[in-house]
């Protein structure tokens, strides 16, 4: 008898009795950090003498509340895989953000990234989705870079950075879209 009957295997449960799910927590190494930037990205790293895409997502800049030191992030879209993962080095060539082929949107640069299982040293290019964002990036990667070297130094009390921000939940924007909305009718 081949032909398989996945029903055969299938319990019912009764209206009554729940099954039981224990809840698992997950921590990402985000739980110690706070967000400083957050933008949408794609990034590329440079393979096999070719520019290979890594992913699409939410790109951040999280700064460990207890070390200081800034690193960037991007995670995938839906797998939420780390696509790029370092901190942001203040040793050259490290973190030398340049513009990519004179783009105001794209930028290269190496770095030490963890996001594979061996983290090895890599070329990569963050593409932003208008030249806005690529100035708010590029400015915000150079003040992190700063930020680490001071740190790096010990001169804590002269490194500022951007204040963490209060991200907003999906229900809070969609209601604010809602007001916005009816305002204007």
């Amino acid at each position: 008898n081949d032909f398989f009957n996945p029903e055969d295997l299938v319990e019912i449960i009764e209206g009554d009795k729940k099954l039981n799910l224990e809840n698992i927590v997950i921590e990402t190494g985000e739980e110690k950090e706070e967000v400083i930037l957050k933008m949408r990205a794609k990034v590329f790293r440079w393979r096999n003498s070719e520019w290979k895409e890594r992913g699409v997502g939410d790109l951040k800049f999280l700064r460990h509340k207890d070390i200081k030191k800034v690193r960037l992030l991007l995670r995938q879209d839906k797998t939420l895989k780390p696509a790029a993962n370092f901190y942001i080095s203040e040793t050259d060539p490290l973190c030398k953000l340049e513009s990519h082929q004179g783009s105001d949107k794209m930028f290269i640069f190496m770095a030490y990234d963890c996001s594979d299982e061996e983290p090895q040293v890599e070329k990569l290019v963050i593409k932003l989705g208008n030249a806005e964002n690529g100035a708010k990036f590029k400015e915000a990667f150079e003040a992190a870079r700063l930020f680490n070297i001071l740190i790096k130094e010990g001169k804590e009390s002269e490194a500022k950075f951007a204040e963490p921000i209060v991200e907003e939940s999906e229900e809070e924007i969609k209601k604010e879209e809602k007001k916005e909305e009816k305002k204007e009718e």
